[in-house]
């Protein structure tokens, strides 16, 4: 027995069949997902920025016209973000814990999924992480950049100054575990990647009753 760590993709039963039996990957511009709400863990106006600042313990005091100061509360702390120009395409996987025995693979934490993110129905989970990211780069032969790798979360309390890359997302979603895939192309709009069929390095499950 081991416990081993998987990439793996959730989504609608329509959408994961596509991604196994076409390679079918949806990727999108980071732009779009500062603009969503975050509903099923998705969303996060903090996409996409170069810098987060944040005052240390700040002090801030509002200074009327008879001399008195009037301190301000803790929540007036001041957050600055800058969002950058440039925009990437991008492509998540969540990376999951497994137990693996000579004939089973379980979850070694049941309740992960639903951590993760709510709406979703079905589990596509990738055996041969080297393999499918050799299959990527095949197709975009070298006629885009692409970098991928985990997500660092950072926290927001008691940062002064924080230069974010694509790979940066705030603490509180470290829950969705995720494994990233970030391209650099000509590209702004949603694109539909297709790798070929995946059936031989991945396996589709329901994850709930569809």
């Amino acid at each position: 027995m081991e416990e081993i760590t998987l990439l793996a993709k959730l989504g609608e039963y329509q959408y994961m069949e596509k991604l196994i039996k076409d390679g079918e990957l949806y990727l999108r511009p980071m732009s779009d997902f500062a603009k969503m709400d975050s509903v099923n863990g998705i969303g996060d106006k903090y996409e996409n920025v170069t810098s987060y600042v944040s005052p240390k313990n700040p002090s801030i005091k509002i200074q009327l016209k008879d001399g008195r100061e009037i301190p301000l509360p803790e929540s007036s702390k001041i957050t600055y973000v800058e969002h950058d120009c440039c925009d990437f395409l991008i492509y998540s996987m969540v990376m999951i814990d497994f137990i693996k025995t000579r004939e089973t693979l379980k979850l070694k934490h049941p309740d992960e999924l639903n951590k993760i993110g709510s709406g979703y129905d079905t589990l596509v989970i990738i055996y041969d992480h080297n393999e499918f990211i050799k299959r990527i780069k095949q197709v975009i032969n070298n006629q885009w950049i692409m970098e991928c790798g985990p997500v660092n979360y950072y926290p927001e309390k008691d940062i002064v100054l924080k230069e974010l890359g694509p790979f940066d997302k705030r603490e509180s979603y470290a829950n969705q575990k995720e494994f990233r895939f970030c391209f650099e192309c000509n590209i702004n709009i949603p694109y539909s990647l297709k790798i070929g069929n995946l059936e031989d390095i991945a396996q589709i499950v329901q994850a709930k009753p569809v």
